[in-house]
């Protein structure tokens, strides 16, 4: 067979959220409820129907015009403007699709293979930053996207899928073993309703009512979940029985790894094991297409899949991730920094309980308990929500989707060495901060040891103290953060005001000043 070529010089992973519309506690009005985490980006749906989205807009699947087609970073979450309310949202490598109230599915990005449903810029990398409805032909209830194929369920849980089709990850035998696009949406067999879809790289798995598993495409490294074809190139377009052992719950894949929740809150994964994304205590290069157990010790309620790493949201709200930690996509500061697998999954600091968890390739992210989303990881191109150039093994807050729209994130002045940025919310009705805050240590990372200290917030408005506050650290305090809230007069609504933290010397901190500036 002839070897693939791509119209990509780099050809990353794929990313997807659950595509069955999903609803979590928090926060109400408009409170987030849904993450989606592509390669370089990252997007979040509300309960009004909003989306946002923030991080790579190389090929327009920050779903705007500003800075599409380029490599700029984008940190600040936007507003995509999708003319519907959106129901349920998907990212995948270079493009985003949601399914809207009017039972239409609607992607934009990059459109390569036909991978957005339509002839639009086919066959280019040119980017596509305005959502366009797909015609399938019935309604549309959930839909998912891969690195360059894209598939959706439509009316009672018939399966479509457009994009590439060079391993029959399509479910279909047109166009295999060729790059040519197919952007009209192909109708697939699996025999059986379906009620989630899944996808890889080059695969697709589909979760029927009955909690059986049917997968399709590529089978290299046994990420269809079935011997057949396992470790060989070959195409697989009919859907293979996977047997995980019990009726799944939830699957997840991206990349070359699968996964499924059992709904015994097991966790089983196939596929690539390279870097000790199984959980399992091992790693390998070899292709496993058996289901191995993930080393949880207790039920999950839900998984994502990213590049080369695997989590798990635990009943409690703990979160642990197994796998590749190089740019701290573990959310721990395990071998970060380093290509060693990390076999055994880790625990996540988040700081409190997450309710929701997505994957990128090399970035993590979770819906906590009370509306805040955080990640962690490579922010190459803001992805993380945060302005700075690196990786965080440490879980930041996205700025921006709990504050008002005209509510600038806040400028930070960091001294050497002492305090990471705060995390604002403020409110329109009355003026009152809350905010968290994190410090670190001289290297930019948490302190080896527990702090201990005190830090004053002073706030002041045209040059006049209008609150002061101060917080004390106490060695327990593993995370070295502290919890800030306070009403101001009702003067300083609408006004910017000056937000100074003191942070005096104790154990694992260094005394500095940060100053920020925040509208309240």
């Amino acid at each position: 067979m002839k070897a693939r070529v791509s119209v990509r010089t780099t050809l990353l992973s794929a990313f997807a959220v659950l595509v069955t519309t999903m609803t979590h506690a928090g926060p109400a009005s408009a409170a987030i409820e849904s993450i989606g985490a592509g390669a370089a980006s990252t997007c979040a749906m509300n309960t009004a129907g909003t989306v946002y989205c923030w991080g790579s807009n190389q090929y327009g699947q920050l779903g705007t015009n500003f800075n599409s087609g380029t490599t700029n970073p984008n940190p600040t979450p936007s507003t995509v403007e999708l003319g519907a309310t959106a129901k349920q949202l998907t990212a995948g490598f270079g493009h985003t699709c949601v399914t809207a109230d009017t039972g239409t599915a609607m992607c934009f990005g990059e459109n390569a293979y036909g991978e957005l449903g339509t002839t639009n810029n086919n066959t280019t990398s040119n980017p596509n930053p305005a959502p366009a409805p797909i015609s399938m032909g019935a309604t549309a209830t959930a839909v998912t996207a891969g690195i360059d194929h894209t598939c959706a369920v439509v009316g009672s849980g018939e399966v479509k899928c457009f994009g590439d089709n060079f391993y029959g990850q399509l479910g279909s035998v047109v166009n295999v073993g060729t790059t040519d696009p197919n952007p009209t949406p192909m109708s697939v067999t699996l025999g059986a309703p379906v009620t989630q879809l899944v996808l890889g790289r080059f695969h697709s798995c589909a979760r029927l009512a009955d909690g059986s598993v049917k997968c399709f495409g590529r089978n290299k490294l046994g990420q269809l979940g079935n011997a057949t074809n396992s470790g060989t190139d070959s195409p697989n377009a009919a859907g293979l029985i996977v047997s995980p052992g019990a009726p799944v719950s939830q699957l997840a894949a991206a990349n070359l790894t699968t996964c499924a929740l059992l709904n015994t809150g097991v966790v089983k994964c196939f596929g690539s094991n390279g870097s000790g994304q199984f959980g399992d205590g091992t790693s390998n290069s070899i292709a496993n297409p058996t289901p191995s157990t993930m080393s949880l010790g207790a039920a999950a309620t839900e998984i994502a899949v990213g590049g080369y790493h695997v989590c798990a949201l635990m009943g409690s709200g703990e979160v642990k991730c197994a796998g590749d930690n190089y740019y701290g996509q573990l959310g721990n500061a395990a071998n970060h920094g380093t290509t060693t697998p990390n076999t055994t999954p880790l625990t996540v600091d988040l700081g409190g309980s997450a309710v929701h968890i997505a994957a990128g390739e090399y970035h993590t992210c979770a819906l906590m308990s009370d509306g805040a989303v955080k990640c962690f990881g490579r922010n190459g191109s803001g992805e993380l929500g945060s302005s700075f150039a690196g990786y965080s093994y440490f879980p930041l807050q996205v700025p921006g989707l709990d504050l008002i729209p005209d509510v600038p994130a806040p400028v930070v002045t960091k001294p050497a060495a002492v305090l990471n940025r705060p995390r604002f919310r403020v409110h329109r009705t009355r003026p009152r901060i809350d905010t968290t805050l994190y410090y670190v240590g001289a290297s930019g990372n948490l302190p080896s040891s527990a702090c201990s200290g005190a830090a004053t917030i002073t706030v002041t408005l045209r040059g006049r103290r209008v609150r002061e506050r101060t917080v004390n650290i106490a060695p327990a305090a593993a995370d070295c953060a502290a919890r800030v809230n306070f009403t101001l007069p009702r003067k300083a609504r609408r006004k910017r005001v000056r937000v100074t933290v003191t942070l005096s010397a104790g154990a694992a901190c260094t005394a500095a000043t940060v100053t920020f500036v925040v509208r309240v």
